[in-house]
Formats: C-alpha cells, structure tokens, sequence
C-alpha cells in the first residue's frame, strides 16, 4: 500500500488536450541524463542500435562496480545508478513494445515517449524510478473527440477563439497582415513576437493566431493561404461533456 501511494506521489497526471503528433493520445515524460542514447535519428532503422550499444558499455562497468562514464564533448560525465537503471528499463521496454510508438529527446534531460497504447505508457510510467513522471490521458469524451476530428484542441475555459491558424516555412512579405491584425483586435488575437516576424518578413514557422470566425479564416486564407501549415478548432470541455 505504501508503495502503491508514494508511486502515485511521483505521478503527474495531465489531461490530453489534443493528439500529440497529430497521432497519439498518450504520452509520459521525464527526465534522464541518458536520453540522448534514444534519439531516433542515432538508431539504425527499426533497431535500438546506438542505444544499446551506449548500456552495453555501461552495463560491464555496473556489473564490475566500476564508476559509469559518458563522454561528453572533451569530458566525461558520470552516471548514477537509478539513470543507468531507468535508462535500461526504457530500453527494454521500447525494444519489446509490438505497438508503434515515438520517442522525443527534449533540452535539460527531459524525454518523452508518446504512443496509443495505454498500458505501454503507464508500464513506462510506473516502472521508472526517476521524479517526477508526467503522463498525459484524454478522459473518454475527449479521446472520442480526437479520434473523430485529430485537428482539434480541447479547451477547460470556456473558449472566445475557435479556430487556431499556424504559419508554415515560407517567407515572404507578410506586413500587410500584421497591419490588418493590429487594426483588427476584435477579429484576431496574436503575440507580439509572432506579430513582429510577420512585421519585418521573418520566419514565422510555427507562430500562431486565433480568429473568431470562419469569415475571418477565409480572409486570412486569401491574404496567407499559401503559408498556413494547420488549422484547429478549438472546443470548450465542457461543450462536450453535455452530449
């Protein structure tokens, strides 16, 4: 019982407000100092190879109670033995999973595992030792809602703009928009910095705005329609609890 409670302790549970990846419902993360053995793009293709080379070398060391290294740059950084341990578990279970999954290797340590399988996730959250774990699931109202529509974004707060618009990879001239969006608040909400990259023909990949309507989205379709990468709707929770 103690230990079932101070594993739940160490669990951060959060609310899927939409598909992460455009695909996946679930997602755990955490941080550990190894999880750049995990990224993808060192693997050989469908193989865990550059990980497991990675644990193998530091598994002899473990086994002869040697101190584990990792070179980094012109150094080495030492290694204790709950990362080498939850590191190892990751492993196995990422090399046993028969479900698709995806690894992301995130800034300060931090990696996150995303997939559609529940248990696979909570397997991963539950057998860590690291803390804290993240874990994000839908509730089954908003799963439902992910799957029927993946360009969806479940709101808590009541919602005043629906529908989100994100710039894509092209630079071009987009001054005229960001003079429009300043003299029109009440149509569309953007940042200040997404407002000054479109101001001064920066990028703007990956900036965002709301527009209120769908008038309003044909208009931003005819002034930057060949730039928009995406676009969600935004819906109120509790909206759709009610069917």
């Amino acid at each position: 019982m103690l230990l079932f409670l101070l594993r739940n302790l160490r669990l951060k549970h959060y609310s899927t407000r939409k598909l992460f990846y455009n695909k996946y419902l679930y997602k755990v993360s955490f941080y550990n100092e190894l999880n750049g053995i995990f990224r993808t793009d060192f693997q050989k293709k469908g193989t865990m190879s550059y990980a497991r080379e990675k644990l193998d070398a530091l598994t002899e060391n473990y086994r002869n109670s040697k101190p584990m290294e990792m070179p980094i740059f012109r150094t080495f950084k030492q290694i204790n033995e709950e990362t080498y341990l939850d590191a190892r578990f990751l492993y196995a279970a990422l090399l046993r999973s028969k479900q698709e999954y995806r690894v992301r290797v995130e800034s300060f340590n931090r990696i996150s595992v995303f997939s559609n399988d529940e248990k696979f996730i909570d397997k991963i959250a539950n057998g860590l030792r690291t803390k804290p774990v993240e874990i994000h699931k839908p509730d089954n109202t908003v799963r439902k809602e992910l799957l029927r529509n993946a360009n969806t974004i479940v709101s808590p707060t009541p919602v005043y703009w629906p529908i989100k618009i994100t710039l894509g990879k092209n630079r071009r001239d987009y001054s005229g928009l960001a003079k429009w969006a300043e003299a029109n608040p009440d149509k569309v909400k953007i940042g200040e910095v997404a407002l000054a990259a479109l101001a001064s023909h920066g990028y703007v990949s990956g900036y965002y705005l709301f527009v209120k309507t769908e008038n309003v989205l044909d208009l931003i379709n005819i002034m930057i329609g060949d730039n928009i990468r995406r676009i969600d709707r935004v819906v109120y929770k509790a909206d759709l609890d009610k069917y």
